[in-house]
This record gives C-alpha cells, structure tokens and sequence, in this order.
C-alpha cells in the first residue's frame, strides 16, 4: 500500500495504518465489520466485510448469488470458518483515496442487497 493512501485514509477519515500492521478493521452504521488488508510485499490490497446472517445459508444460493455479475461486479462471496465475506481485491499501487471512498460507499450498498438476495 502507497505512502499515500496511508496518508490520505488518516486525514479523511481518521484511520492510521501503522506500517507494521498488515489490516485494519472498522465498522459500519450497521455493525458489519470491514477490514483492509494489505499482507507484507504484497501488490494485492483486500477489502471485504463480514456478512451476518442469522440462517444458515445453501451453498447453491452463494454459488449462484457470486455467479451473478450484474450485482456483484467485481466483488465476489466467499466462506471463511463458515463466515460469510463479500470481498474485492485490487492493485495495492493504484488506489487513492476517492477511488476508495467510492467503493467504500458502492460495497456497502451492495452489502445490503446481497442480504437480501440470500434471505429470499
């Protein structure tokens, strides 16, 4: 992750990304946990949240909700220890800080309609 962005996330939003941290992890106004996470001489920077469900979810349902392009984009569902993530990665290098506003701001409204999509 650039010099930059690091900057650039402390001053916007308050967040300090020491360089001997690999993550950071905040949450929403809905309590939904977000972490960033660039891991040590990586060019891959990983956005992903948390998705809490109450029920549990068929794989069949996440198979199909992640094959849907048209809502996903370029996020996509994965399962980790039966935690339900909906992630993005993209270049560590390349990202500034409007371009993660606005995915910030993309990711959690699509967070609520992939909810919603696997409660139906």
């Amino acid at each position: 992750m650039n010099d930059q962005f690091r900057t650039d996330l402390a001053h916007t939003f308050g967040i300090a990304l020491e360089e001997q941290t690999d993550a950071l992890s905040f949450h929403d106004n809905d309590g939904h946990e977000w972490i960033l996470e660039c891991a040590p001489q990586s060019e891959i920077l990983f956005f992903y949240c948390h998705l809490s469900n109450n029920e549990p979810i068929e794989i069949d349902k996440i198979l199909e909700t992640n094959s849907n392009r048209e809502v996903l984009g370029m996020f996509f569902l994965s399962l980790n220890e039966d935690r339900l993530l909906l992630n993005i990665a993209f270049p560590a290098n390349k990202i500034d800080i409007t371009e993660f506003t606005n995915l910030m701001e993309n990711a959690y409204l699509l967070k609520n309609e992939v909810i919603k999509l696997l409660s139906s």
